[in-house]
């Protein structure tokens, strides 16, 4: 090789030479070390698995592309230079090797954030880059049409390829050039093939020319319908061409959006008869594991995301049902090759897993059980990929590995070098023969067990990512022996000058209900309020100025008094007001802009009116200007309802004595502002176990703007954001704007910007929306693909923007995005080789590049970005790049800064901070006690307790029927000191024990109470229904941590529990079995345990619902989640030893169902109560003002809710003329706990359906009777109700349940009961049905001359008297034959009974029905026999 390898052989001259003794076993050959983890560290294994392929690169830039340092370049004669060898050999095969690339883009497609946060996209991408480019070299165009396509290079045996053992680059050299086949109207399934993974490659990357060989490809495929199996057989002989073609335009699908493509998908799964065999498709469902032959499964699986219907997922679920089968044993499909089959059938079994909501099914445990016998867990301990650990293969059936020079006296012979073997890492050898490890042989001369192939090492790759995306175990290796230069992601930065701006998102929790403020409010005594009224359409606000403003004068706002907090009280008439995004600003007495503006904030008002607060910190009162035409003004960047009216702005001094909390959502947010002063700058050394946080930036540069049309990100200034923030902005700003017909935005996705693109696809949620200017919006269509970071409007040559009308630094285009967490925000940023970077203003942070795609061109042959004048002109534009500035706590040393003013001059004090590396701990999940024991040095919150021994107990003791019991007492250990708290629980069981019982309330930790107060108390939220509660001091300038002593609960639910035959009908509903213990007393008790967990859900702010913070260094930040410990526990309900039940035909099942109902009283405001209607409530009646309310006409029991100032009172009259009624309110009343509805049923007998009935299932075929219980909070019973009429199947019917079959259909279905609002499922309800084809006497799936055979021979038995004749053993499955195989009278009884009898003549309407099929007449029943129009139950009834 004569290329200089310096990249490679820097890593590899680290490494010691391998050498391989006498005995054959690799003797100083470096592997890496055996871990205990080994067997799931799937990101080592992510990473491995793809250095395969770097094995077998073909071509004239292997010498620098692979990262083995033993490959270079090879067969540079060939017709097609490039792509990769197939398996062992290096023949360049079509079929597998189009296999290969898609199902290497669809683990990407699927599990992308593995790649992206392990670092591993970059070498995922060049493989399938590098089968792209070879795919569009094999292929001849004529515009967009194939005229003439390779599907093969070299011979498939003997001669000059399978003839030939030695390295792959000298076999031109002593063989000679290879034959390349093609072809200009065959091989189907190989274009297919091929179409597919460059359709997938366009979806993932965005190359717009793979999208266009992909069409074009396709359009090959099926106008020829022909496989190629000249020079492909026997090796790769593929079966058919119809699932390729399947399989390609699923992907043309998802990539276009064209639905001819999802027309052709359809047909392939719900059509018999079709392709080369005449029996391809997927109507009766998956038939094969996804391998190079047969992509059905992949077919079937894109169908059912795409459709998202059940009877598509049960297609796939069914036949992998039949494979997930142990997790003891390994899965072996074929002996040839066995782990190929097994990781694949992994691959899509974690990717069905993926959408388990919609397929019902998690084949997690079962891939991670098969994963880890192939990586060593079974009996031999041997490993099946090569390289990764000493127990590893040695030996792969490969020629180019072998290190086996030529020789013609072994002509095709495998032979092992063993002095220069090499290491061929990550590849995945054939495995064992069986189930039974002890059949592998790890020998060179064992194709079976020990070669390896393109399409083995695919499903590797796609498991691999699917199990670290479930799992997130393992971890990279930083050196790999053999392996020197490898693709990594990196990101360069780039320099602009201006205005640091701040835009992060503010969290907020709602309160449980949001009502307006008081509408009166005193003047003066500094307390100031405007009754505006102004009527506001957001649309019409103009796009350089969505701020909406008053002086302080016209607010009455008296000179010298000190701006504390703002208020604006809006409406609207819509439902509700939804999200609103904006900040509040402010005049200031300081120079250069005097003007102030908070960072960016949002607030969601579920109701039609809410308050909109702003508390102004002390540093901007102090120099906010209320005087000489000083505004405050309210900026409005979006806001859900489109009308709106603002009612009342308030604003509150230091003089005011009543500085009120509104109960509406409190938006807070950081003032910046500038000033100018004298600095002065000290340091002092401190130590903290917290991450610091930072001021916000205070320097601004204005960016300049010369004559040329210009588009700058964010008016040329970096963005700010946090983790965790919701609707980050992106905005794009425009000058100099001339007459514009179309627009196109595209940003970097490669080099610099690789990092950026990974962070902002991060997770599924990451892009939220974007919005345009109305100008723009009118355009035309706008395309976004925030995968390919494209945004644009296509000229239409119709509409244009006016530049005119466009001010100068309008967003003309602004992109939401939700910021990924902070650890997958420094997980991509040290993958991609960002810096972590520190500075006073921003403390530690990373810089994201955005930068303008200036160079790709989309698939019209235009640029990406593109900005279209009018009649097609292209607009000349500057283009100016921002940077993203996440910012993020730091592990090392950083600086904060704190700052302070007086008399003009600012003091900084900056203090070198040192930060202890987190440390994670994983809360146990335990329903026993554990070994775990407290040491008394670590913050941990548990929802047991530890015992006097140290051993945590999980277990939390009530009784049923206990009142005001501590059901749920969450309690800390080794309390570092904290100044707020946020505790939110999960557990359905528990959660509907609580809701059956009665909730009395929340005891409140007294130290965090007290310690915290202040001037303004603490504030404590609870959420029963939620199992949540929070606490934080109301005093905006307490910076006090408030500790509590270990094992103090954080704070109490009390409850009532409810009694025991309650408690064990919901253990039942849950699957919860009484068990049998010792209390906290020491007693023998009997209990159901119902188990809770720490939620780690995310709030609709991207905050933790589980979290807390702390004041450091006079700064409030979150505690990380993996700084302090979170352990599960239950509740125990012990209950009388006596109480136990039976049921027998009678299943009860708990359905909760809320109404809401609405009286409206005179009186100035109405609030909504919860209600349900068929219970009796309690009138509460207690002293307090009198508010007098006319009761209409009426001569049913209402429920009439009135309120005034928040204040609620329940009345029920039966009235039957107008009357007045007095009725007297307190200032708290407290609503009746709503009832309880259960769902009684008793199922009918089973029922039986034919195949294409498409009627939905009618619930009086299944139940005997389902009726509705209500009872109350007592367990007494309010309400019976027979609503048999409302139970339905949610839309099934026998035809869409029976797709789920093979031959036949025998299971169940799920039954729901419609509350008049919504379908609710009824637990437990579920009949079961058989369904089958008519006519199919022998249940094998069709009709045919057997069956009418079947029928004859059943008549001849029973005309003879025999006794116990049937069509099948099985009782049930019997009944379903007879009534298929009655073709005329369609008996359900499985004999002959009431006149209706199996009869020659239904063997004579079997065989004319079959006939006329086999004619293609395409027969329906009713045509063979009429009289099933008059049969009465028959699906063709017409009576």
């Amino acid at each position: 090789m004569s290329k200089n390898k310096f990249s490679k052989r820097l890593a590899a001259s680290l490494i010691a030479a391998a050498t391989i003794g006498s005995s054959g076993v690799l003797s100083s050959l470096t592997y890496l070390p055996v871990h205990a983890a080994d067997t799931d560290n799937y990101a080592k294994l992510l990473q491995y698995s793809m250095y395969f392929y770097d094995g077998n690169m073909c071509g004239d830039d292997v010498d620098s592309a692979s990262a083995f340092d033993w490959r270079g370049d090879c067969h540079t004669g060939d017709e097609v230079v490039g792509g990769f060898h197939d398996a062992g050999d290096h023949v360049k095969f079509g079929m597998p090797a189009g296999y290969s690339a898609a199902t290497l883009g669809w683990g990407y497609y699927e599990f992308k954030d593995a790649y992206d946060s392990l670092g591993q996209t970059a070498h995922l991408k060049e493989i399938t880059n590098r089968f792209s480019k070879y795919f569009k070299d094999c292929t001849t165009l004529s515009g967009d049409t194939v005229t003439n396509f390779c599907y093969q290079i070299g011979q498939g045996g003997g001669g000059n390829d399978h003839g030939y053992w030695g390295p792959a680059e000298t076999q031109e050299a002593i063989k000679g050039k290879r034959t390349a086949y093609w072809t200009s109207n065959g091989a189907s399934d190989i274009a297919a093939a091929y179409s597919a993974a460059l359709a997938v490659n366009y979806i993932n990357f965005g190359n717009a020319e793979d999208l266009k060989y992909a069409k074009a490809l396709y359009d090959f495929s099926v106008k020829y319908n022909k496989s190629e199996n000249e020079t492909t057989s026997p090796y790769y002989n593929s079966y058919d061409y119809y699932d390729d073609q399947a399989w390609a335009a699923g992907w043309l699908y998802l990539a276009t959006g064209d639905s001819s493509y999802k027309t052709f998908l359809d047909t392939f799964m719900n059509v018999s008869g079709q392709g080369m065999s005449g029996q391809s498709g997927c109507q009766w469902g998956v038939y094969s594991p996804m391998n190079w032959n047969n992509v059905s499964m992949g077919a079937a699986i894109l169908q059912a995301e795409i459709t998202k219907s059940a009877s598509d997922w049960a297609k796939v679920t069914t036949y992998l049902d039949s494979k997930a089968t142990s997790e003891s044993q390994y899965y072996c499909e074929d002996s040839w090759g066995s782990a190929r089959h097994n990781v694949a059938v992994q691959m899509t079994a974690l990717i069905t897993s993926k959408y388990k909501k919609e397929s019902g099914k998690d084949y997690s445990s079962w891939a991670k059980a098969q994963m880890g016998m192939i990586l060593g867990d079974n009996s031999t301990g041997k490993n099946l990929v090569v390289g990764f650990n000493e127990n590893s293969p040695k030996y792969p059936h490969h020629r180019s590995a072998s290190g086996h020079a030529y020789d013609p006296t072994d002509e095709g012979t495998p032979v092992w070098d063993t002095t220069n073997g090499h290491v061929l890492v990550g590849a995945l050898v054939g495995g064992p023969t069986g189930t039974d490890f002890s059949t592998y042989n790890d020998s060179i001369t064992d194709a079976v067990s020990n070669e390896v192939a393109l399409d083995y090492n695919a499903g590797l790759v796609g498991a691999a990512a699917g199990l670290y995306t479930t799992y997130k175990t393992g971890s990279l290796e930083s050196s790999i022996p053999g392996v020197g230069a490898t693709p990594t992601t990196t990101a360069a930065t780039t320099t602009t000058t201006g205005k640091t701006t701040t835009t992060a998102a503010v969290t907020t929790t709602k309160a449980a209900e949001t009502t307006k403020a008081p509408t009166t409010v005193a003047q003066g005594d500094g307390c100031y309020t405007k009754k505006v009224n102004q009527d506001v359409v957001y649309k019409e606000l103009p796009a350089a100025d969505k701020m909406l403003g008053w002086t302080y004068e016209e607010l009455g706002v008296k000179a010298g008094e000190k701006v504390q907090k703002v208020e604006i009280d809006i409406s609207t008439t819509a439902d509700k007001i939804g999200k609103w995004q904006g900040a509040f600003g402010s005049s200031t007495t300081v120079d250069p802009d005097y003007w102030t503006q908070t960072e960016d904030m949002q607030q969601v008002i579920d109701g039609d009116s809410g308050t909109l607060v702003w508390n102004v910190d002390s540093a901007t009162s102090d120099i906010i200007q209320t005087q000489y035409g000083g505004q405050v003004k309210v900026g409005f960047w979006w806001i859900d309802c489109n009308e709106f009216t603002i009612d009342e702005v308030r604003v509150y001094t230091d003089k005011s004595s009543t500085n009120p909390t509104t109960t509406a959502a409190v938006t807070t947010a950081t003032t910046k502002a500038t000033t100018k002063a004298t600095t002065t700058t000290t340091k002092a050394a401190t130590t903290t176990a917290a991450p610091s946080t930072t001021a916000a930036p205070t320097t601004t540069t204005k960016l300049v703007v010369g004559d040329d049309p210009t588009m700058a990100i964010n008016e040329g200034q970096k963005i700010f954001a946090n983790p965790g923030q919701e609707y980050a902005e992106i905005p794009l700003n425009l000058y100099n704007v001339p007459d514009t017909e179309g627009i196109t935005v595209a940003f970097k996705t490669d080099n610099e910007g690789a990092a950026t693109l990974a962070l902002l696809n991060a997770n599924s949620d990451t892009y939220q929306s974007y919005d345009a200017v109305d100008a723009f919006v009118n355009l035309g269509k706008w395309e976004e693909n925030p995968k390919g970071f494209t945004w644009g409007v296509p000229s239409s040559g119709t509409a244009k923007v006016l530049g005119s009308e466009i001010p100068d630094g309008t967003a003309f285009l602004t992109l939401y995005y939700n910021i990924p967490d902070e650890a997958t925000v420094k997980s991509i940023a040290e993958a991609n080789g960002l810096e972590l970077k520190h500075s006073d203003e921003y403390g530690a942070y990373y810089e994201f590049p955005l930068i303008f795609e200036r160079e790709k061109l989309n698939n019209k042959k235009g640029k990406l970005l593109e900005w279209g004048g009018v009649n097609n002109s292209k607009v000349a534009a500057t283009y100016v790049d921002s940077k993203l500035i996440v910012k993020v706590s730091d592990t090392g040393e950083s600086t904060t800064t704190a700052t302070t003013t007086s008399g003009g001059e600012t003091t900084t004090t900056e203090a070198v901070t040192t930060t202890s590396a987190p440390v994670t701990t994983s809360p146990d999940a335990t329903t026993t006690t554990t070994s775990v024991s407290y040491e008394g040095d670590s913050f941990e919150w548990v929802l047991g307790k530890y015992k006097a021994d140290g051993s945590y107990e999980p277990r939390t003791f009530v009784k049923a029927g206990q009142k005001s019991a501590s059901a749920v007492a969450p309690k800390v250990y080794g309390d570092p000191g904290i100044n707020s708290a946020n505790i939110r629980l999960e557990g359905d069981a528990a959660k509907a024990l609580l809701a059956a019982g009665n909730y009395v309330g929340l005891n409140k930790n007294a130290d965090y109470d007290t310690q915290l107060a202040g001037e303004g108390g603490t504030t404590w939220l609870d959420n029963a229904a939620q199992l949540r509660f929070a606490f934080a001091s109301n005093d905006v300038n307490n910076t006090n941590n408030a500790k509590t002593a270990d094992g103090s609960a954080i704070g109490e639910f009390v409850y009532d529990i409810p009694d025991a035959e309650t408690v064990k009908s919901i253990a039942d509903q849950y699957g919860i079995s009484l068990v049998t213990g010792t209390d906290d007393e020491g007693n023998e008790v009997s209990y159901y345990e119902f188990p809770l967990t720490w939620s780690e859900a995310v709030g609709e702010h991207g905050e933790t619902a589980t979290q807390c913070g702390s004041y450091v260094n006079g700064a409030l930040v979150e505690i990380p989640y993996d700084q302090y410990t979170r352990r599960d526990g239950t509740i125990c309900v012990v209950v009388p030893s006596e109480t136990t039940t039976t049921a027998a035909t009678t299943t009860t099942a708990e359905v909760t169902t809320t109404t809401e109902a609405v009286t409206t009283a005179a009186v100035d405001t109405t609030t909504e109560a919860p209600v349900v209607t068929t219970t009796e409530a309690a009138t509460t009646t207690t002293e307090a003002a009198t508010t007098t309310t006319e009761a209409a006409t009426t001569t049913t029991e209402a429920v009439t809710t009135t309120t005034e100032a928040a204040t609620t009172t329940t009345t029920e009259a039966t009235t039957t003329s107008t009357t007045e009624a007095t009725t007297t309110t307190s200032a708290t009343t407290t609503q009746p706990q709503p009832n309880v509805t259960t769902v009684i049923f008793e199922l009918a007998d089973p029922n039986f359906y034919f195949s294409v009935d498409e009627r939905e299932f009618k619930a009086t075929d299944l139940f005997k009777s389902v009726t509705l219980i209500s009872t109350d909070a007592d367990g007494n019973i309010v309400s019976k109700e027979d609503i048999l009429d409302k139970v339905n199947f949610n839309g099934a019917t026998p035809k869409s349940t029976y797709v789920q079959a093979d031959k036949y259909y025998a299971g169940t279905i799920q039954a729901y009961y419609n509350n008049g609002t919504e379908n609710v499922l009824i637990p437990d309800a579920t009949p079961t049905v058989y369904i089958g084809v008519k006519g199919d006497a022998n249940l094998s799936g069709m009709v045919e001359v057997q069956d009418a055979v079947d029928i004859l021979t059943y008549y001849a038995k029973t005309a003879a008297n025999q006794q116990g004749v049937v069509f099948n053993e099985d009782e049930m499955l019997n009944k379903l034959a007879y009534f298929l195989a009655d073709i005329d009278t369609e008996c359900k009884e499985g004999h002959n009974a009431d006149g209706k009898v199996i009869s020659v003549q239904d063997a004579v309407n079997d065989l004319t029905f079959y006939a006329k099929k086999a004619a293609n007449q395409d027969p329906q029943w009713p045509d063979v026999v009429p009289s099933l129009k008059s049969l009465e139950g028959s699906m063709w009834y017409e009576g």
